[in-house]
């Protein structure tokens, strides 16, 4: 049976896969490490180890489905005052970016500026990630996800509700089927990116 589970440390590698594998072909990944050619994959998976270890250390939610023995969904999200991340966890992303081409970094950069500008002024939980393993995709693990970030939310004495982006259109749907409505469209680079947003009053 499946579990809605929090992730440890000693989880991290394999949550980063799972993310790896639900991101691999995704639009941002695609934009992100355009040059990375045969280091593609190792660069996504790197780029989400640095994104889980940031989150470990800010103690951020970090939430994930299990079952059979295995991680087969998880998220990385924080709240919106949290953004200013203590001092020294984003170590490990620095180092990763150190790897990187320029160029790659600068688009890291570009778009992680003008996606965050789309965000709302007011308090909120935001999704950075939200990916399940390809082969388990249609099990409504991304819905118990959603969920839980939604009653953090409501639980939280300071947030009005769920914000997240996506640069897929085949996701909308699927965001609008529970409640999430689009609040900005925008052009970054060679990506629409569209953000989402979903109170908890709804």
């Amino acid at each position: 049976m499946a579990k809605l589970k929090q992730y440890q440390q000693h989880d991290l590698a394999e949550i980063s896969l799972v993310l790896a594998s639900a991101f691999r072909d995704y639009e941002v990944m695609r934009y992100l490490f355009s040059d990375s050619g045969q280091c593609y994959q190792q660069h996504v998976q790197g780029y989400f180890n640095a994104l889980l270890s940031m989150s470990l250390t800010n103690n951020w939610p970090r939430l994930g489905i299990y079952t059979e023995g295995q991680w087969v969904a998880a998220t990385i999200a924080y709240h919106s005052s949290a953004a200013d991340v203590a001092a020294g966890s984003d170590k490990a992303l620095q180092q990763f970016c150190q790897q990187l081409s320029p160029h790659t970094q600068q688009r890291i950069d570009y778009y992680e500026s003008r996606a965050d500008a789309a965000h709302p002024s007011t308090p909120h939980f935001f999704i950075d990630s939200l990916g399940c393993l390809p082969q388990h995709e249609g099990k409504g693990y991304a819905k118990i996800l959603l969920q839980a970030l939604q009653q953090l939310s409501q639980q939280h004495p300071d947030s009005g509700g769920v914000c997240l982006n996506t640069e897929s259109s085949l996701n909308l749907p699927v965001y609008q089927h529970v409640g999430y409505n689009i609040i900005s469209t925008q052009t970054i680079s060679s990506l629409t990116s569209w953000c989402l947003f979903k109170a908890d009053s709804d």
